[in-house]
């Protein structure tokens, strides 16, 4: 177990300007719950096994593919899952099986053969069948196959090819939403726009035009043309909220058109809470909890989560801003932090002024290596958050490794 170390300000940061002097009563200061960074983005869901009502009892073969499978024992698993696929009916969670064995086992060609097939048949299914569900499964399998295994053409030309036009437009939008998770911020925001170009019917689709104002968003404090991209990002989300508001007027139980027009607003009122109050949603400016899949489907909507509608103080625009990030921390502590401990913690302590630039930046204590920690405090060195009135000093514990994710 690694033991916590008091850290004294980083040399690298020292240069920062300490902003104008400001009085007691212009500085608000705050210590935040820790945020829970899980790098994780493996495993297999179990309950895509459970035997589907049909013909025949495939139950025993499948619970053995997948038990094979648990066990690293791909072949068996493979030969499991085939024996279910032989006859009819079709089984979706046989036919994933069969993709992920192929995965595991290098066979690329044979797993994009495996994931098609499985696209189709699911697809092919009737509204309502449970099975159907795998048709998004197999997409986003697939999406993230080609993106960690790139083909010798060009991803979005490749997915072009090989799937129908209806699958190709989610095949972009989970393409552009693993660039936002890896932070790839300039290739999301070039998928989502090849997509708003290609399929004109999506333009004003709520999801689509929500990820690329947030690609805009997460862009901006990193880049020097950040004013270009904040207000690129807002243009996007007011044409969410005016869309959105247009549908619930005429359909004001549309739960999904509520939660982005929610979601929207809050993004709004982090920078122009004037301009997000203007539309009196519900009676005022929200900030949305969102904990929604960024890989989620344009055309199969899913179930939207319940939004908590509470209202914008500094503490939450600079929590939520910081949540934004958490996708990027938890990449470099699995890039840069070759043994991962249960126990690894850092306290932050974070300086913003008025017009959200970061004016100091302080390492409180720490039990990660070195390499992580510059490379993190250089990264939110360069942030610019929402401005505010007064100068903030907050404290970030960032725990690794355990707790639920923020």
């Amino acid at each position: 177990m690694h033991r916590l170390r008091p850290l004294l300000i980083l040399p690298l940061l020292a240069a920062l300007s300490p902003g104008p002097a400001l009085g007691e009563d212009d500085v608000y200061s705050y210590t935040a719950d820790p945020i829970y960074i899980q790098g994780d983005r493996g495993g297999v869901d179990s309950s895509l096994f459970t035997t589907s009502a049909g013909a025949g009892d495939p139950g025993e073969s499948i619970q053995e593919g997948y038990d094979a499978f648990n066990e690293g024992d791909f072949e068996t698993s493979l030969a499991r899952f085939k024996e279910v696929t032989r006859g009819e009916p079709l089984y979706a969670n046989a036919l994933y099986g069969r993709a992920l064995c192929a995965q595991e086992l290098d066979d690329i060609e044979q797993a994009v053969y495996e994931y098609n097939r499985l696209i189709a048949y699911a697809g092919s299914l009737p509204e309502g069948d449970p099975e159907r569900r795998f048709r998004r499964v197999g997409l986003e399998s697939l999406v993230r196959l080609v993106y960690e295994n790139p083909p010798a053409e060009e991803p979005t030309v490749y997915l072009q090819r090989i799937l129908s036009p209806q699958d190709n437009k989610d095949a972009l939008f989970i393409l552009g939403g693993l660039h936002r998770e890896y932070a790839e911020y300039e290739e999301a925001r070039r998928v989502f726009g090849l997509l708003y170009d290609q399929a004109p019917d999506v333009r004003e689709n709520l999801k689509l035009l929500y990820a690329r104002a947030e690609v805009n968003e997460l862009q901006a404090p990193i880049v020097e043309n950040s004013d270009e991209l904040y207000a690129r990002a807002m243009e996007l989300y007011e044409e969410v909220v005016e869309i959105g508001e247009r549908e619930l007027a005429e359909n004001p139980d549309n739960v999904d058109v509520a939660y982005h027009v929610v979601r929207a607003l809050g993004r709004l009122g982090l920078y122009h809470q004037k301009r997000a109050e203007q539309y009196k949603y519900g009676g005022g400016t929200y900030l949305p909890a969102v904990s929604s899949s960024t890989t989620g489907l344009l055309i199969d909507e899913s179930e939207s989560e319940q939004t908590d509608r509470s209202y914008i103080y500094s503490r939450n625009r600079i929590t939520r801003f910081i949540d934004n990030y958490i996708a990027v921390i938890a990449l470099l502590y699995e890039i840069n932090v070759p043994f991962k401990d249960p126990d690894h913690r850092l306290d932050l302590q974070i300086t913003i002024d008025p017009d959200g630039s970061v004016a100091r930046l302080e390492l409180l204590q720490s039990n990660l290596p070195d390499d992580f920690t510059d490379e993190l405090l250089e990264m939110i060195a360069a942030w610019r958050f929402p401005p505010g009135r007064k100068r903030v000093v907050a404290v970030y514990p960032l725990i690794f490794g355990g707790g639920e994710a923020s």
